[in-house]
């Protein structure tokens, strides 16, 4: 089921990965730009793929324990029951909205992997450790790896470029990063939109948010950080009034870290956030780029 997903989000391409050079335009937008700029933005990214790299490897280990035999056969009842209620559209609403609530079966094997993962977002992590995250995971095999890394280096340059106040025409930029990313072949995710229901509209789509529902919202809470930084950087482009933006971002997702450990500041996220919702500015100027963020955070949902 997840190798035919990930056939969906990939390009259906066989293209080997082409050694572009840094052009001029992307060369003046410095890998350190948005650590110099946001130490503490930058900083939480580093720890967001510790973290997701960290999270993969203990469902592999959770879910290859003995003790798990059990919770999975309630969780295929559970997933059957859902997937046999289609037809009544108030009781999807219902079940898909309790996911984020309902006892888990895996409530008590997970727990030590969500206070471990908790602690792990908030420590500091250097850029080294981040970039190394990925390959190291024992879950993952080298194509994910390479697929999530490409990904990465996507997103980490399109905040440098957004980031970077001394570039004057982030649009030629951002337009240039997103070509060059598409033209990396297999690596890359499509600029075309996938419907939710590759996730959520298969009988097992769910799996990962009913089976694990506080990973889940820890997942979709750091990529709403990621996306609603992308829309500050946005703001603090277009008018300096915007200027605290950035902490303001900072302070609403640690308040969503707050209210993951029952401490309710912030509402958290209960389906993953999307680009139109939380980026509409990223969106509606490159939607092209907005699209391609928006199927990697779903690939890692997938994977």
């Amino acid at each position: 089921m997840c190798k035919r997903l990930l056939s969906q989000l990939l390009l259906p391409s066989c293209v080997l990965l082409a050694q572009v050079m840094a052009t001029p335009l992307l060369a003046q937008s410095s890998s350190s730009t948005l650590a110099a700029q946001y130490p503490e933005l930058s900083g939480y990214f580093n720890a967001f793929d510790v973290s997701q790299a960290a999270m993969y490897d203990r469902l592999q280990q959770i879910s290859e324990s003995p003790e798990a035999m059990h919770p999975r056969m309630q969780l295929s009842q559970t997933l059957q029951m859902k997937a046999e209620a289609e037809a009544s559209t108030s009781h999807n609403m219902h079940m898909a909205n309790s996911d984020m609530s309902m006892s888990s079966p895996f409530a008590d094997l997970a727990r030590p992997a969500m206070d471990e993962l908790y602690q792990m977002v908030q420590a500091p992590h250097s850029e080294s450790a981040a970039q190394l995250a990925f390959a190291n995971s024992s879950a993952l095999t080298s194509k994910a790896t390479n697929v999530l890394n490409h990904g990465r280096e996507f997103e980490t340059q399109l905040l440098d470029i957004l980031a970077n106040l001394s570039l004057v025409d982030k649009s030629a930029a951002i337009e240039q990063l997103t070509q060059q990313y598409l033209d990396s072949g297999e690596l890359a995710v499509p600029a075309s939109p996938k419907r939710t229901s590759l996730l959520h509209g298969q009988p097992y789509g769910s799996a990962f948010r009913t089976a694990y529902p506080q990973l889940s919202g820890l997942n979709w809470t750091t990529q709403w950080l990621q996306l609603a930084s992308f829309e500050a950087l946005m703001l603090l482009n277009s008018d300096d009034d915007y200027s605290d933006t950035i902490a303001t971002t900072v302070e609403r997702f640690e308040s969503k870290l707050q209210g993951m450990r029952g401490i309710m500041v912030s509402k958290i996220p209960t389906e993953m956030p999307m680009t139109p919702a939380i980026a509409p500015l990223l969106y509606n100027r490159y939607p092209e780029t907005a699209i391609i963020i928006d199927n990697l955070n779903m690939l890692e949902g997938v994977i």
